[in-house]
């Protein structure tokens, strides 16, 4: 089999999609897998079997890892892979120089870049558009000059050539959320908190979830956030929340733990604020609650819609209304059997459908096209 190498200079050799689902499932089957990306974000952290793992080194500044990401093609060519699967639109003039060398070379899109740098605070405001705009112009005219892309959400796919693009969801790894769904105190699960897994930004509806919890009815919500917050204002803010003890930050967590947390919760909550970015995505966790078996709380975009509606495994509600998030969960707790069936049916869509299994034979069906 062909020596398959996943290249990163963004994300963190563990990264769920890149290390656990596309190089797990490749190295699965037969391929000769070797992963390049930055430290990883636990030291426990392990390989999966069959994965090589080159480090690479830690460079500080988006402008400097941006410049040493142009030159990583040195560097790629000494592993003398058969196939280059990039992971960052930074590393599109390295895979350029690596197609002319005659890799095969394939573009895993995990982002809608020009909606993406819209909302780029780092980015003057009267730039943004401007570089929105190149930046669209250079990715789809690379594009045409790659094997194949991947794309996570169809919103994505829509940006690229029809007969080179495929769709590679998000979705978990049966793996993942094997055994059972949740482990309830109760049938219902009483007792249970709510939680929060992701990123901590003011994007995400962080502010307007945690007030939600302080509006409740009941007395009993308690809510568990787990991830980093890295904007500074947001984080001296959640500080002070902690004091009503209403609210939980465990920062950054090995993924078996979030899972085993999310099993024992009563509700995932998801209310990402709208931003083109938001509204098109297909969130990691919204997945990830419905195989822990617990019912979400989500934003309500009409292509979220589609799927908590469609799996009837939560409740949508208007993510800038504190107010209309405090209802939904409210629901949750004083109806613990309707929502523990809520649950139950997003676990059902996940096994049945919405998971990475299904994803993978395409991904390794386009895979099998460069072997002939």
């Amino acid at each position: 089999m062909p020596r398959v190498l996943q290249l990163s200079t963004v994300h963190p050799w563990d990264d769920n999609r890149i290390c656990r689902k596309i190089c797990g499932s490749l190295a699965e089957a037969g391929y000769d897998v070797v992963l390049m990306a930055r430290s990883p974000n636990s030291n426990a952290s392990t390989p999966p079997d069959g994965v090589a793992i080159d480090v690479l080194p830690n460079t500080k500044g988006r402008i400097r890892r941006g410049l040493s990401s142009l030159g990583i093609w040195r560097r790629v060519r000494r592993l003398r892979p058969d196939i280059v699967h990039f992971h960052d639109p930074e590393l599109i003039p390295a895979a350029l120089i690596l197609k002319l060398l005659g890799y095969r070379v394939i573009y895993d899109v995990h982002e809608h870049v020009p909606d993406d740098i819209m909302e780029k605070h780092w980015i003057p405001a009267p730039l943004r558009r401007l570089v929105s705009i190149v930046s669209d112009a250079i990715e789809r005219t690379a594009s045409t000059r790659f094997d194949a892309i991947f794309a996570v959400t169809t919103h994505i796919a829509n940006r690229f050539p029809k007969d080179r693009t495929h769709l590679l969801r998000n979705f978990p790894r049966l793996a993942e959320v094997g055994g059972q769904a949740r482990s309830a105190h109760t049938e219902t699960n009483e007792g249970g908190r709510l939680i929060f897994v992701g990123g901590i930004t003011p994007q995400r509806g962080i502010r307007e979830m945690v007030t939600a919890v302080g509006l409740c009815n009941r007395e009993d919500p308690r809510l568990d956030i787990l991830g980093e917050c890295a904007d500074e204002t947001l984080s001296t803010w959640l500080a002070k929340q902690v004091s009503s003890e209403r609210i939980a930050l465990h920062g950054w967590v090995e993924k078996s733990e979030s899972v085993e947390l999310m099993r024992g919760s009563r509700a995932g909550l998801l209310p990402y604020l709208p931003s083109p970015a938001h509204i098109e995505a297909l969130p990691t966790k919204l997945f990830e609650y419905m195989a822990a078996g617990i019912p979400v709380i989500a934003s309500d975009f009409p292509r979220w819609r589609e799927i908590v509606d469609g799996s009837r495994c939560g409740i949508l509600a208007d993510p800038t209304d504190s107010h209309a998030i405090a209802s939904a969960i409210d629901w949750i707790y004083e109806n613990p059997t309707e929502a523990s069936a809520m649950g139950a049916r997003g676990r059902q869509a996940i096994e049945s459908e919405l998971n990475w299994e299904s994803e993978a034979e395409t991904m390794k069906a386009v895979y099998a096209t460069f072997l002939t």
